[in-house]
This record gives C-alpha cells, structure tokens and sequence, in this order.
C-alpha cells in the first residue's frame, strides 16, 4: 500500500509514548514509564538488542518494535532519547547517560570505537561528576549539556 502521509505504527497502540527519535535507518521511541523501544535496521547494533546469535546479517530490517532491556537503568528511568545515523542515547533521571551502536570515530563516547550492541554507560560522565541534563546526536557525533552548562562531545 502506498501512503503520502503519516501511518500510524499500530505496535505502538497501547503505549503511552512521550517521545520520538530517528537515525538514518532506525527508529526509537519513550514512553511514559521510561521504557525505551526501538524498530528499524540492526546494523552496529543501533537497536540496542544484543547481537544475534548464529550468522549475522547486517543488513536486517527488524520490522516489530521491541523493547530495549537494560539492567542498569531499572533504578532509575529513561527521560530522554536521541538518535545519530548508526548510534542511539539515552538518559536517565538521574543524568547517567547511556550509548550504543556504531562506535565508529567515537561517537559513543566510550573512548574507542567499538560498536556496543547494547545500552553501555558512558562512564567518563560519570568520572567527571557531570549529572547530564540534555543529550543530543548528530549524524557522527554525541553531545552532551551538564547541569553546570558544561557543554562536552
């Protein structure tokens, strides 16, 4: 079927969503309660969903929206997402940031360049003593304003 306009993502019906990011080939979005999903193409890990065991085909198109599942933010909730080309972040209440998919030229801010198939904390934030309080992404960078005005990518 052929639409000019918006569609209505019917796996989303039930969810309260507050907000909304896109990269260039995937999708995010934030509900109410803090819970973050993601839909669109695997690649780097941009989805947030531990790599795929068997054979790898980076190429998928990961068609149903599904849940991010993150341990470390359980305590405290998702308040804020973004999204790059190939990576995906969000924030916390608290103002933990975490990052993941293509670490290409250190986009995460993990200090290399591996990808990370899953939420990661960006911990120099956390060295520094930032408490992060608005995230952004660019196609190949992240930055980050902490509550001081401290502005850091």
């Amino acid at each position: 079927m052929s639409c000019c306009g918006p569609v209505q993502i019917h796996a989303l019906t039930c969810v309260h969503v507050v907000m909304v990011a896109c990269g260039a080939a995937h999708s995010l979005c934030l509900d109410k309660q803090g819970r973050v999903f993601s839909w669109g193409h695997t690649a780097g890990g941009r989805l947030g969903h531990s790599e795929p065991t068997g054979s790898y085909n980076k190429s998928e198109i990961r068609c149903g929206v599904t849940q991010i599942e993150c341990g470390e933010w359980e305590d405290s909730p998702v308040v804020a997402i973004c999204a790059g080309n190939a990576h995906s972040v969000a924030m916390t209440s608290q103002g933990k940031v975490y990052s993941w998919g293509s670490g290409l030229h250190g986009r995460l801010g993990h200090g290399c360049h591996m990808d990370r198939h899953i939420p990661t904390l960006v911990k120099c934030l956390s060295h520094l003593g930032a408490r992060v309080k608005s995230i952004s992404a660019g196609a190949a960078h992240t930055m980050f304003l902490d509550d001081s005005g401290l502005v850091m990518g």
